[in-house]
């Protein structure tokens, strides 16, 4: 069983502890090591943790070597101090003494984030997993402990509870790549950012195809363009054993084709739409788990409206049945008013 240590400074987002504990509780061992100024103001949530995985002071207990390191919640004065590599604490000496894969999730008030040194964000982001928060309404809040939850579930176990079988039933398609290459032309009239993951779908022939999971969408080639089919009820996904393993969305691309009848399925990240909210009109109204396999009705009703919605802390998808459609979207957004 894996090690997580959850590092956590003096923010209301304590509270969401317990709920992170009873995510990942039964699938990860996990120590809860707390700031001094958390240990007393937040005792009473800290009081629903399992006492022994709480950590409040320097002791002699030897804990199990980490497998990764997540800081949540992290303050503005803790995000800084991890910038300037100052350790204070005990939380601060465990993240610097550590060399395992790290996650920060800031959390911390509007004015706070307004006077937070944006740079020193994007300098963190080059070395560690740093998920941003939601601003809506003038409002910031944490980003939701169930996408917390998804983030580690997804680092150490990619398709959760979603079975892969190898068969030579999907069958090769030498024209598949060329589809590809079409659809990446367009992306890229639009998309600056070519680094990107995030998955490209079509249906070619009665066959669905999809990116390779983990791979760069804007570099696939000839083997990382998966034919692949899902069966619903057993929650299996079928794909071609010459191929790498299909995207972890699978059986959501699965849906999206099976209920709008489309031939495309596109999907990326982009934070200046994700996180704007200049685009709060066009996301989710909540948060829904990487690799669902159902479409939830908020999301349903954007569809049907502009042919894309925004996933909630997540990425863009586009709908479509042409690449005619999919350039008239990407235009579409890339020209909304972004301030």
């Amino acid at each position: 069983m894996k090690t997580i240590y959850v590092l956590a400074s003096s923010a209301k987002r304590i509270s969401e502890l317990a709920i992170l504990n009873d995510r990942l509780a039964n699938f990860f061992n996990i120590y809860f090591i707390f700031t001094p100024n958390a240990g007393s103001i937040f005792k009473k949530e800290i009081n629903k943790l399992p006492k022994n995985k709480v950590i409040l002071n320097f002791c002699k207990q030897k804990l199990p070597k980490e497998d990764l390191i997540l800081f949540y919640p992290c303050t503005y004065n803790s995000l800084n101090k991890v910038y300037l590599n100052i350790a204070d604490n005990l939380p601060l000496s465990l993240f610097f003494a550590s060399s395992v894969p790290k996650m920060i999730v800031p959390s911390m008030n509007i004015e706070y984030w307004n006077n937070l040194d944006k740079y020193r964000l994007a300098e963190l982001s080059k070395k560690y997993t740093v998920t941003l928060p939601i601003i809506e309404n003038n409002k910031i809040s944490a980003c939701n402990v169930n996408k917390v939850a998804d983030n580690i579930y997804l680092f150490f176990y990619k398709y959760k509870n979603i079975k892969l079988i190898s068969s030579a039933n999907q069958k090769i398609d030498p024209t598949a790549f060329n589809e590809y290459k079409k659809i990446r032309q367009v992306l890229k009239k639009y998309i600056t950012c070519t680094n990107s993951s995030g998955n490209i779908a079509f249906k070619l022939n009665n066959q669905l195809f999809v990116s390779s999971s983990g791979y760069n969408i804007f570099e696939l080639d000839k083997n990382t363009v998966v034919p692949f089919d899902y069966n619903t009820s057993k929650n299996i996904i079928y794909y071609n054993p010459k191929y790498p393993t299909p995207s972890v969305e699978s059986p959501f691309i699965y849906q999206l084709f099976n209920k709008y009848a489309v031939k495309y399925v596109i999907h990326f990240h982009d934070t200046e739409i994700t996180y704007n909210d200049k685009y709060n009109m066009y996301k989710s109204a909540t948060y829904h788990p990487y690799g669902c396999n159902y479409i939830f009705e908020d999301i349903n009703k954007l569809i049907l409206k502009y042919k894309f919605f925004i996933m909630k802390e997540h990425g863009v998808f586009i709908i479509v049945d042409t690449l005619k459609e999919l350039d008239k979207i990407m235009n579409f957004i890339l020209f909304i008013d972004r301030g």
